[in-house]
């Protein structure tokens, strides 16, 4: 085949060849963009890049806040004004309230230093979402309360207008600019160019102290007067038990007395001959037909057929694989083989337990007799007395007292709106400010 391959090989086949490759180098051109097309292209991608980074990287803060208004609900929300919770990324996926995000570049958002915060203010709460990731990072401030639009306990203020947020930008006022002096006709002089005036400002904290117990008192006397606990008296008891001896019944016993006058006769068997009967000493088991009968499906094994058989109402076959056979000079063909299974009938046996042998049993006969058994009898119950420690329960009482007081607030003004000292020490910004 090679040889005539070669023999037919002509200036045609060259020519074909070479349009063919001629062909080929216009596609790739058309194809495979020039450099210019490359960088357009290029700047393109990168402003689409970070469009697309900001969405995820925004669907995702979105999804960490909306998992953390829903798992904050009222018993898992801080308590007392300045509380604060938190949760880490890391946390909130182990809870199962997120499942693992990637940022843009396909990687893992910091578990530990991403985080959600919720701090309690008087009448409702601040909560900050902070995402740190490779391509960013940032963070969402929003603020949640029970509002009459709420479908849950609490919410997003949709208002966007708090009672005590935290200035942490505060807004610097537009120093005054005055109208320079316009310059006498007889006297021109250079207008000077006036200095603002710089405002300062001071910022009000509050912090609130909760109201106290004092110490609890020494305890009181013991005594019989009855007391109750409140939340100002501690009450504390105990029972004294003491005895005093008594007579009284400590049971009962049975007296029985006979009267002669009433005999009792009862009738006494006695023995007035025998009989002998037969008797199965021994048993033993047969199987009895009970003219009952079932069938089931009994296999006959694997066989070879040059046809296919067909199913009965007592034989059916199952077909298991095909073999080609050869006849000689006649012609051969398929055949297959096939288990055949047959449905057997049986009657239904039970067994059933009858004498293998006898014995012979002697049996006394009986007659009766009367006879005097005693007389009739009276029984009656007396009382037993005896003497007994009654027991007698008295309760003692004894108390002890303390006070509250109120709780209260205490105001400091600051030079920032948010003084980290004074944070940590428990006051929070009010919102309020005045001019030094």
């Amino acid at each position: 085949m090679y040889n005539e391959r070669r023999d037919s090989f002509s200036v045609k086949d060259v020519i074909l060849q070479l349009l063919l490759v001629v062909l080929f180098v216009f596609l790739l051109i058309w194809i495979f963009p020039t450099k210019g097309d490359l960088k357009k292209s290029l700047s393109g991608l990168t402003g689409e890049y970070d469009v697309l980074t900001n969405r995820i990287f925004n669907d995702n803060i979105q999804t960490m806040k909306d998992a953390a208004i829903g798992y904050y609900t009222t018993p898992r929300l801080p308590k007392k004004v300045n509380d604060t919770k938190s949760m880490t990324l890391g946390e909130m996926i182990d809870k199962n309230l997120i499942i693992p995000f990637q940022d843009a570049n396909g990687k893992a958002c910091d578990l530990e230093d991403s985080y959600v915060e919720i701090t309690k203010y008087k009448d409702e709460y601040q909560m900050t979402i902070n995402l740190d990731c490779s391509d960013n990072d940032a963070h969402v401030v929003v603020y949640l309360g029970c509002y009459d639009y709420c479908d849950a306990a609490v919410c997003e203020n949709v208002n966007k207008q708090v009672s005590k947020p935290v200035d942490n930008n505060p807004v610097k006022p537009t120093p005054v600019k005055p109208t320079p002096n316009k310059p006498k006709p007889e006297e021109p002089k250079k207008p000077t160019k006036p200095t603002p005036t710089k405002v300062s400002y001071e910022y009000k904290y509050v912090k609130t102290v909760d109201g106290y117990y004092s110490s609890w008192s020494n305890w009181s006397n013991w005594s019989t007067t009855k007391r109750t606990e409140t939340s100002l008296r501690d009450v504390d008891k105990k029972v004294v038990t003491t005895y005093s001896t008594q007579r009284k019944v400590v049971g009962y016993k049975d007296v029985t007395t006979q009267d002669k006058n009433q005999p009792v006769y009862a009738y006494t068997k006695t023995q007035i001959g025998t009989t002998t009967t037969k008797e199965c000493s021994s048993y033993k088991t047969e199987i009895v037909y009970t003219g009952q009968y079932k069938g089931k499906w009994v296999s006959q094994g694997k066989s070879l057929y040059f046809y296919t058989p067909r199913d009965t109402a007592t034989e059916k076959y199952v077909y298991i694989s095909s073999t080609d056979y050869s006849c000689g000079n006649c012609t051969g063909g398929t055949a297959a083989y096939y288990e055949k299974i047959v449905y057997k009938t049986y009657e239904l046996t039970t067994e059933k337990k009858v004498c293998a042998s006898y014995k012979t049993v002697s049996t006394p006969i009986y007659g009766t007799v009367k006879k005097l058994v005693g007389y009739k009898t009276t029984t009656t119950k007396e009382p037993v007395y005896g003497y007994v420690k009654v027991p007698t329960d008295t309760i003692y009482y004894r108390t002890r007292t303390r006070h509250h007081y109120d709780g209260y607030r205490l105001y400091k003004w600051s030079d920032s709106s948010h003084d980290r000292s004074l944070i940590r020490a428990g006051y929070y910004y009010t919102g309020d400010k005045r001019r030094k």
